[in-house]
């Protein structure tokens, strides 16, 4: 069960403490949302993951399963900035 909502910040792999850093969107929406997976599933896209080229230079590096993939997602919201993020979830910003 993962679980959503527009405040939340991230404590794990690669996360800050700065609750305006880009990386915790990964873990934000506008709605409080529960999200439930299958094991099966959850082993069968990490599997996949891991069966591309990029899984494969993650594995490589040292990052298990989708790690690899979850870390990308997070520079990759980095390099965007808070700021420009933040337009893409109205709503979600501290009051």
């Amino acid at each position: 069960m993962l679980a959503f909502h527009r405040y939340r910040t991230d404590s794990g792999p690669g996360c800050s403490d700065d609750v305006n850093d880009a990386a915790h969107f990964t873990v934000r929406s506008p709605y409080p949302t529960l999200q439930l997976l299958l094991q099966k599933d959850l082993e069968h896209a990490r599997s996949q993951w891991a069966d591309t080229d990029e899984g494969r230079r993650s594995v490589a590096r040292g990052l298990p399963g989708a790690l690899g993939l979850l870390q990308q997602n997070k520079q990759r919201l980095r390099r965007l900035g808070y700021e420009s993020v933040k337009k893409f979830f109205v709503g979600l910003e501290r009051k």
